[in-house]
């Protein structure tokens, strides 16, 4: 990111080079605070997309709502932002950040003085991705999966995810693949996976598996559902993924990437190749149709 990228920290426009928080705030210390990022096109007449908007406002004020934080915006005053920053940037993508501040009550600090809740939104150039992708598999022993929690949320909390990376990164691959411990499959520190099988797509259920709700695989599973794919949504072992035909990754900064090698496991990447080019078009093309998903927890998809 360069240092003219625009960033809006609560509504103002500041420079990138100085734009900060209080070392008091909680999502310094602890990690306490969560995000998300918004994958940001333009189409054929020029207008700046903001993809699966509506989709990722759901996800956004059910994570707040599951970390107990309370958005003080209403979403009509956080979209004005979001799409002020993604018209100074352009194509590419915008990542939104919620600060906890510091606590009222802690003792001989002013929170509300020295570190109140922020909103920070910020604008990524188009991250630069191998193709095909190579992912070690990994088991993840921090996941939600056998947690009482309502399953994983956007929280800032992702040194464990990071850990995961440069471990496999290590070891000479491009990323992870999370498993559980008993061996089912759930998604990479920062994407989701999907899989081809017999001309079938397979993936990990959100419900299931307790793993996050992905914006963009809904969006690139319905592409795909709508062109004649079947989806299968359900609890898969990492056997099963060894024994695809090819297997993708998909995020808002990757769309859809196809995956050369699992471990010592080798893919085609040929109808990846040509489905990368669908989605891409397609997410484009598809405006309007995607304007009406309602929901990445209800969507039929993620059961």
């Amino acid at each position: 990111m360069s240092a003219s990228s625009p960033v809006l920290v609560n509504g103002e426009l500041v420079d990138a080079n100085t734009a900060a928080i209080s070392v008091w705030d909680l999502t310094v210390q602890r990690g306490d605070g969560f995000f998300d990022i918004i994958y940001v096109d333009k189409n054929a007449e020029g207008k700046i997309l903001l993809v699966g908007l509506d989709l990722h406002f759901v996800r956004m004020f059910r994570c707040a709502e599951q970390m107990l934080y309370k958005i003080e915006q209403s979403r009509e005053q956080l979209e004005q932002w979001m799409r002020k920053i993604a018209e100074l940037g352009g194509p590419g993508k915008i990542r939104m950040l919620f600060t906890r501040g510091m606590l009222e009550d802690n003792p001989g600090v002013d929170g509300s003085k020295f570190a109140p809740k922020s909103v920070i939104i910020l604008w990524h150039p188009h991250t630069k991705y191998k193709i095909p992708g190579t992912l070690l598999p990994m088991e993840f022993p921090w996941s939600c999966y056998h947690s009482n929690t309502s399953g994983a949320m956007k929280w800032m909390s992702y040194g464990p995810n990071m850990l995961m990376t440069r471990m496999a990164v290590k070891e000479g691959y491009n990323d992870a693949l999370l498993t559980s411990h008993d061996g089912h499959v759930l998604e990479g520190p920062t994407f989701s996976i999907i899989w081809l099988k017999n001309g079938e797509i397979f993936t990990s259920s959100v419900k299931q598996m307790k793993i996050l709700p992905s914006i963009t695989a809904t969006i690139v599973m319905t592409i795909l559902q709508n062109i004649g794919y079947k989806i299968n949504i359900g609890k898969y072992l990492l056997k099963e993924v060894l024994e695809a035909d090819e297997v993708f990754t998909t995020s808002a900064t990757r769309l859809l990437i196809p995956v050369e090698k699992i471990g010592d496991r080798k893919y085609s990447i040929e109808q990846g190749m040509k489905l990368r080019e669908i989605v891409s078009k397609g997410i484009l093309e598809r405006e309007n149709w995607i304007s009406q998903l309602t929901s990445p927890y209800d969507f039929p998809l993620n059961s």
